[in-house]
């Protein structure tokens, strides 16, 4: 059994518990494309900035409930890859919301859609992920948190490739292509369809990069490792960083569907995995319907538990 631990619990993106907090307000390319370029520049401004402020208004609310991992949602910053405008339009805001975050003990991440694939037989596509990631990392950077943010991607396609590893190599080989601050944030998520987490220890020993354990992306398909063993060898990619790992439950009667809560058997299934290492912190961030209503939720069926 490994030393004591401290579990954090966070969650992605929307808030059940406080609607009125919106942090992805967007809008489409065509109806950015019928404007003229001012009135598109501060018309996307505009939304940056309320996103921001919601933000920093949902750390604080996440704070007040002890949860102390947040995802930010893709579009914090609405349509910053077209180029319509420029972080630098909403540095002083992005710099506020780094300041709440490192005085509340924040651990923020972002995981990009699956839209997002570095390895992509198609260079458009590859260029594409690059310069977006470049963007999330950029926005990352300027918050100027104290807690290293993870920037979490899926390894991405094997069809059309010879063999898996091929398909590594070529993602390891556009890394190369990101810039600092991508390749300092970026980690690695196993996935319920190509990608192992033996596979994904494959990209570590190449270039470094952390792996995000994903239970369910496991169960899903679990490769040659037990469960246990792929836990391990998962957090053991993290070095100085606070590991974080996906928990997730299915949902009743669909494949690959996540539930509203997490079952408790999910949550102690994966802290006893946990608890055999010799890390002193991580994260759970839950991938649940209810999200931060979810996490209250789990935390009362873990208390509840340890009164038995």
């Amino acid at each position: 059994m490994g030393c004591v631990m401290n579990i954090n619990l966070g969650y992605c993106c929307v808030s059940v518990l406080h609607e009125e907090l919106k942090c992805s307000r967007a809008s489409t390319k065509t109806y950015l494309e019928k404007m003229n370029p001012e009135k598109r520049h501060d018309y996307l401004v505009d939304k940056a900035k309320a996103n921001i402020d919601d933000l920093i208004a949902l750390l604080k609310q996440n704070h007040k409930e002890e949860i102390m991992a947040y995802r930010v949602p893709e579009q914090i910053v609405p349509q910053i890859d077209l180029g319509y405008y420029s972080l630098e339009d909403v540095r002083s805001d992005l710099e506020r919301a780094g300041k709440v975050a490192n005085d509340l003990g924040m651990q923020l991440s972002s995981h990009p859609s699956q839209y997002f694939v570095l390895n992509s037989l198609r260079e458009e596509v590859v260029a594409r992920t690059i310069a977006s990631l470049n963007a999330f990392a950029d926005m990352f950077a300027l918050m100027k948190l104290d807690k290293v943010p993870n920037l979490t991607l899926h390894l991405g396609m094997k069809n059309g490739y010879e063999t898996p590893d091929k398909a590594v190599k070529v993602f390891a080989d556009n890394y190369k292509r990101l810039n600092e601050n991508a390749r300092k944030y970026l980690v690695i998520e196993n996935d319920h369809v190509s990608f192992t987490v033996e596979e994904c220890m494959k990209l570590h020993e190449m270039i470094h990069i952390p792996v995000v354990f994903d239970n369910k992306h496991y169960e899903w398909n679990p490769g040659e490792l037990e469960f246990d063993e792929a836990v391990g060898m998962a957090l053991e990619t993290w070095g100085s960083r606070i590991p974080k790992l996906h928990l997730s439950s299915d949902k009743e009667g669909k494949k690959h569907a996540h539930s509203d809560y997490i079952e408790l058997s999910d949550y102690n299934k994966m802290k006893k995995a946990v608890e055999k290492s010799n890390i002193s912190e991580c994260y759970f961030m839950l991938e649940c319907k209810q999200k931060d209503k979810a996490v209250l939720e789990l935390r009362k069926e873990i208390a509840k538990r340890a009164l038995r």
